[in-house]
């Protein structure tokens, strides 16, 4: 003869840690969310800041035809970051 016993606070225990289990994979999930738009949006403001920082300099050395090609040919912005010292070698 089969008998099965039900033990309800084994039962309710097996659905908190699962529960538990849930949540952390959801949270998980939302933290990476956030962290991926944040680091996106840090990121952007760094190139904004760093590309104001190039023009200006340029700008106030009169070189304005390099402010125009900066904005168009990266390996050109890249090489007057690193002339100017705004970046390190890249």
């Amino acid at each position: 003869m089969w008998i099965n016993e039900y033990n309800e606070e084994e039962t309710m225990q097996m659905f908190r840690e699962e529960g538990i289990k849930i949540g952390e994979q959801r949270g998980i999930k939302i933290g990476e969310q956030r962290g991926r738009q944040e680091g996106r949006q840090e990121g952007r403001q760094e190139g904004e800041n760093l590309l104001a920082a190039l023009i200006n300099k340029l700008l106030s050395l009169g070189r304005n035809d390099d402010v125009l090609k900066a904005t168009t040919d990266p390996a050109f912005r890249d090489s007057l970051y690193v002339q100017f010292g705004l970046k390190k070698t890249l």
